[in-house]
């Protein structure tokens, strides 16, 4: 074989080789881009659930300070009429 014909087969071995590489580096930027599309999805349902969760335990807080500010208002005279009262 002469010299040129084993260049240019080591030359389009080379270029073979290249390919190969790059689809297989195309594809682990495709399956890294999926793990991460997943992940973030993952995140957000999470964070969603915690914050859902946070929702319902403040509102339930919430519920239970207005009825103690409910109950010491309700079991003391009104302010202006004591107020007026004590001053006279």
């Amino acid at each position: 074989m002469s010299r040129a014909n084993e260049r240019a087969e080591e030359t389009s071995s080379d270029h073979e080789i290249l390919r190969r590489a790059e689809r297989h580096g195309a594809q682990v930027v495709k399956d890294a881009q999926a793990k991460s599309d997943e992940i973030i999805r993952q995140a957000e349902a999470y964070a969603l659930e915690q914050l859902k969760q946070l929702e319902s335990h403040l509102g339930r807080t919430l519920a239970t300070v207005r009825r103690g500010v409910e109950a010491l208002q309700s079991s003391q005279p009104e302010s202006d009429e004591s107020g007026e009262a004590a001053s006279k």
